[in-house]
């Protein structure tokens, strides 16, 4: 886990990176940048890239800071340790969900 700060405009995450990490918005705000839509945006206490972790898929999209913006990063390892310990029902529901679910 480690802190990464960034200033307005600075890319958090690049489209077509890998999702080893996932992010929490610790202040500040995370934007898409291929589209004018805020209610795509990363607010304060919201996380990024979980989805795409759980999926092993790389990020759809570029997210950049639309203000002064500090994040925690997590590794991917934070979430799939976890899972390693779970029944397989539990691991088959929890799939069918993570399935489910739109990525960034």
């Amino acid at each position: 886990m480690e802190q990464v700060h960034l200033y307005k405009g600075e890319v958090a995450v690049m489209a077509g990176s890998e999702a080893d990490h996932f992010f929490l918005v610790r202040h500040g705000r995370l934007t898409r940048a291929d589209i004018d839509d805020k209610s795509q945006d990363y607010a304060e206490n919201e996380m990024l890239g979980i989805v795409n972790v759980l999926q092993r898929q790389a990020y759809k999209h570029t997210y950049i800071a639309s203000l002064t913006t500090t994040l925690v990063k997590l590794d991917q390892n934070v979430i799939t340790n976890r899972l390693v310990d779970q029944s397989d029902e539990f691991k088959a529901i929890f799939g069918s969900i993570v399935g489910q679910m739109d990525s960034g």
